[in-house]
């Protein structure tokens, strides 16, 4: 246990060879203890000798069963316990209350929107000034984030239930994942991904929230499900569609919309090239909304900053910027921040990664461990790859821009979370036909069939701890967050 407890620490942790470039240690809440080796690895020999005693006749059965239901109820089922899990969190996990600055912010522009307006006059009543809420020298009252969040709020906020957008985007999200699976790679492996998102203690415990990062993985879904219509079916419809939600994917969180966007908008440049009599037309009525949201969202930032190319995030936190330098990084005291250079962007990136691995499914920091093997994957296309790329790119942002915090995990990720579900699968496919072709089999084979058994057991199993243990001990810690501000939204005239 010596051996391994240095081994791990010497040459399997992945920050130690940074910290004395990057000037800090990583978090300690993304170390890989000795003991999850162990158990990973325990648990993997586990699996394949439980795949020789099951008889394969008893994974073809439930395999046949989980395939006879119906497609609608199916759908139906995975979307309602999406939902209810999400409202479970929100309610006995968060207490129905916003615990983040960040999500008070969105809220209060929400407030402000479905008043009909795109600012408060100050005075006003009830309410006594608040970070990441400008009140600027013209009495103007607003939130400082971008405004997709807020418009996405406004219904849940009418009904006087903003909790409900959420949970709600969070079930409509698992309806277009199973869409957008089935179109690309079929039933079978649309209905595991699906149950890959419903087992994710990540997605739960984020739908659960008020942030930002739900809107965006949804708007993102949507973007990547017009994108396949556009550019496989030359559907003009969806040629709109398609820009009109990365439109509004990029008013809500610029930085992510370009990192998950980009390897399908190279491809869509790419394929113009190729093919630009067909496509061609397609980019242009991809183009007339995207001109559209952003005439009206530089119409939305004059009317607050008085001028368009003037953020509210720059007047609320003016040194808060992607970038590099000695003034970069998180706050330290009053009016003073620390370094970022990008060695600490790189060692950032490490330990957000490594803290995915963590959250993603609660498998004690091997959630991406069939990720790297979707390159092998049986039948590999070009969107295996896009999803890839998507998914590295997105890691970027934390090269670029400082983060404090992590109340919520590394919600940065959100965005390509349902991505990283389809990866798994077809990681898991890939791992399979690589031990199937070291023993001189093909895709299909005895050997194929037989490491999927013993990975659908690892899976049980990962997912089983994750329940027992990793679940409760993010409902304590989340439980105990209790939020150093709070606005009472019912006092505020707005």
């Amino acid at each position: 246990m010596m051996a391994l407890y240095i081994l791990e620490n010497r040459f399997l942790h992945p920050f130690n060879f940074l910290n004395r470039y990057a000037g800090y240690r990583a978090p300690m809440n993304v170390h890989i203890a000795p003991a999850m080796w162990c158990l990973f690895i325990g648990c993997l020999v586990l699996s394949f000798a439980l795949a020789l005693v099951i008889p394969a006749s008893f994974f073809n059965r439930c395999h046949a069963r989980f395939m006879r239901i119906k497609r609608a109820r199916f759908a139906f089922v995975a979307a309602a316990l999406a939902f209810l899990s999400a409202t479970l969190v929100n309610f006995l996990v968060y207490e129905n209350i916003p615990k983040n600055l960040d999500e008070i912010g969105y809220l209060f522009q929400a407030h402000n929107f479905a008043a009909g307006k795109l600012y408060s006059q100050a005075p006003l009543e009830g309410f006594h000034g608040f970070m990441n809420i400008v009140t600027d020298n013209e009495g103007k009252i607003y939130g400082a984030h971008f405004p997709g969040t807020s418009l996405v709020q406004v219904p849940g906020v009418l009904l006087g239930q903003p909790w409900v957008t959420g949970p709600f985007l969070g079930a409509l999200g698992i309806l277009i994942l199973y869409a957008l699976v089935h179109r690309i790679y079929g039933e079978s492996l649309a209905r595991y991904t699906v149950l890959f998102a419903l087992v994710s203690p990540f997605y739960i415990f984020m739908n659960g929230t008020f942030m930002s990062h739900p809107v965006t993985a949804f708007f993102t879904l949507l973007f990547c499900y017009f994108f396949y219509s556009m550019v496989m079916e030359r559907r003009k419809p969806a040629a709109f569609l398609c820009g009109l939600f990365f439109a509004l994917l990029l008013v809500t969180r610029p930085l992510t919309c370009m990192m998950v966007t980009l390897p399908f908008l190279l491809y869509l440049l790419v394929q113009c090239v190729r093919q630009r009599a067909s496509l061609l037309p397609a980019l242009v009525t991809f183009l007339l909304p995207v001109v559209m949201i952003l005439g009206l969202f530089a119409g939305y930032v004059k009317v607050l900053t008085g001028d368009p190319l003037v953020l509210p995030t720059s007047i609320q936190n003016p040194a808060f910027s992607p970038g590099f330098g000695d003034q970069k990084g998180i706050p330290v005291r009053q009016g003073k921040r620390a370094p970022f250079y990008p060695s600490h962007g790189i060692n950032q990136m490490l330990s957000k990664t490594v803290m995915l691995g963590v959250d993603l499914y609660g498998w004690g920091g091997f959630s991406l461990i069939f990720i790297p093997f979707v390159l092998a994957a049986p039948g590999r296309n070009r969107w295996d790859l896009i999803f890839l790329l998507a998914v590295l790119l997105i890691t970027l942002n934390f090269f670029f821009l400082p983060v404090k915090g992590m109340i919520y995990g590394p919600r940065t990720f959100f965005a390509a979370v349902p991505f990283l579900f389809i990866l798994t699968v077809r990681g898991m496919q890939g791992l399979a036909a690589i031990l199937s072709r070291i023993r001189g089999e093909g895709a299909g084979g005895k050997i194929y069939v037989y490491c999927i058994h013993a990975l659908a057991i690892f899976v049980f199993l990962c997912t089983l701890r994750s329940m027992v243990e990793y679940i409760p001990m993010k409902v304590e810690k989340y439980i105990h967050i209790h939020p150093r501000f709070l606005l009472d939204f019912d006092n505020i005239e707005f």
